[in-house]
């Protein structure tokens, strides 16, 4: 399901993308600089048995990119519900 519009300078459909990153969460979410700045972790396992987390990526973006990628990420998260994918809140 995709429910963004293809950037202009989006690659063509079969190319591969150069990296994907695993997140099981975000850690934190922050305006600096002009920039919305949203950091991903991911669980790893501590000696006694108790999963922490560490940071893994960080993503900046323009407020206005945040604001687009929220608004698709509502429609994908309302279509999963409807398809009975993700229990409704």
């Amino acid at each position: 399901m995709v429910f963004a519009p293809k950037p202009q300078n989006a690659k063509k459909q079969g190319e591969k993308m150069k990296k994907e990153v695993f997140a099981d969460e975000v850690s934190q979410i922050y305006f600096a600089g002009g920039m919305i700045r949203i950091d991903f972790a991911s669980l790893q396992p501590q000696e006694e048995n108790r999963p922490m987390p560490e940071p893994c990526l960080r993503v900046v973006m323009p407020p206005e990119g945040a604001r687009d990628a929220v608004r698709s990420l509502q429609l994908l998260l309302d279509k999963l519900a409807e398809d009975g994918i993700l229990p409704p809140e």
